[in-house]
């Protein structure tokens, strides 16, 4: 290899600034970790190697890496595969530059073990496969067709889709506005009239380049299809204001804090004591002044996203087939 790993430093450092990515993280030791070695496994021509590629160095296949990267599944199952990623690429550099690297690999392995990573993967998983969960039982609840992480026409896929027109619905005897839009005043009525769906996507991160990527290269905001963004955890009125004002430039674009997302769907009764309870724990996870609280916060965390995904697990089996012949008759 002909690259050395303070090239693919630099190298990743310029592209990220460059590319607005250090807008979307602050780049953790993993983060880190992953970005030198897609680099060094890429052509160098600005572009990361792909998780295909990354996949293939680590042994696994793609759905099992993304559900690694995105804290579905926690950090710390796939320490044998960063090891033997890290194995592989030491062997193709010089002494030196493998001293180098397995720095950067001793930095990320010790904050995939951290409490620090624990609690990162852990709040992010739970709340994004919770509120997916919740959205869903409540469309349920009031007889609208839902689904989580669905693969729209364009290949991308939302963290929540649902219909506001369903099959031989008009706006006089939808059941989503009558039971959801008309009972709100979180959206105003006139910004959701005419969507026949609507596209939730939940986030922590209120960074600007994650922002406009949601609202502009994914793709789930169109004519047809409105999509709101929801921004979960703890954020000031300061950012939160930052965030709708970048929102505010998209047509197709709503944005909902937490709160706001819990008085648009109206919750209520078991629905409401599940939300009430993530939103607590995702709040006391992070309290570094009482590791008490912070450790029942984590397995309160734990068994939320046990439940949720069982039951994500279910909707989807029973729905699926539903939303199939929906995009069969209906792409937009």
């Amino acid at each position: 290899m002909d690259q050395s790993i303070s090239e693919a430093l630099i190298a990743t450092n310029e592209l990220a600034t460059r590319k607005g990515y250090e807008d979307i993280f602050d780049p953790n030791p993993l983060q880190k970790f992953l970005m030198v070695i897609r680099w060094l496994l890429s052509d160098h021509n600005e572009v990361y190697a792909d998780n295909k590629v990354l996949a293939e160095l680590f042994k696994i296949n793609e759905k099992t890496l993304k559900n690694y990267l995105t804290g579905v599944r926690a950090y710390t199952e796939m320490l044998s595969e960063f090891e033997a990623g890290f194995n592989k690429m030491r062997r193709l550099v010089s002494q030196s530059e493998s001293n180098l690297l397995s720095g950067i690999f001793r930095d990320a392995r010790d904050f995939v073990s951290s409490r620090e990573g624990n609690i990162m993967s852990t709040t992010t998983s739970s709340a994004h496969h919770s509120l997916e969960d919740i959205t869903n039982k409540r469309m349920t609840e009031v007889n609208v067709l839902s689904i989580h992480e669905y693969k729209l026409p364009n290949g991308k896929k939302p963290d929540n889709l649902f219909f506001r027109l369903q099959e031989g619905e008009t706006e006089k005897n939808s059941n989503f506005i009558k039971e959801i839009e008309d009972k709100q005043s979180i959206i105003a009525k006139e910004k959701l009239r005419g969507y026949k769906q609507i596209a939730m996507d939940h986030t922590i991160s209120p960074k600007e380049t994650w922002i406009r990527q949601k609202c502009e290269e994914r793709g789930y905001a169109t004519k047809d299809r409105l999509l709101i963004i929801v921004l979960y955890g703890y954020h000031s009125k300061t950012t939160i204001d930052r965030v709708r004002e970048i929102v505010d430039e998209y047509e197709h674009v709503e944005l909902l804090t937490i709160g706001e997302y819990k008085g648009f769907l109206g919750l209520k009764g078991d629905l409401l004591l599940d939300f009430n309870e993530l939103d607590q724990a995702t709040i006391d996870v992070f309290n570094r002044e009482d590791k008490e609280i912070s450790d029942m916060a984590l397995k309160v965390l734990r068994n939320i996203k046990r439940r949720a995904l069982l039951s994500l697990r279910d909707h989807k089996e029973k729905y699926l087939a539903q939303v199939k012949r929906y995009f069969l008759g209906k792409i937009s």
